[in-house]
């Protein structure tokens, strides 16, 4: 997995890939409270498929868990402010 995170509206942004038979991907961000993000996967850097649309609250904090990990050679990440 690639996590992009050259967004400078991040301040922290991880992620971890459990093995199988589970084979799924959890990542967490923090961005500013009270804006909306966008999580989005690849898995060849042109298309990209919208996982998640979150608001963050007071804690700026954000979970995500990808099930689909099983299925792709390769898979990427990246996490977008919603206009």
């Amino acid at each position: 997995y690639a996590l992009d995170g050259l967004n400078t509206e991040l301040t922290a942004l991880r992620g971890s890939a459990s093995t199988p038979p589970r084979s799924t991907f959890e990542a967490q961000f923090q961005g500013a409270a009270g804006r909306s993000y966008r999580v989005q996967a690849s898995s060849d850097l042109v298309r990209w498929q919208s996982l998640i649309t979150t608001n963050l609250g007071a804690a700026s904090f954000c979970q995500f868990t990808d099930p689909n990990l099983r299925r792709l050679p390769y898979r990427f990440y990246r996490v977008i402010p919603v206009p």
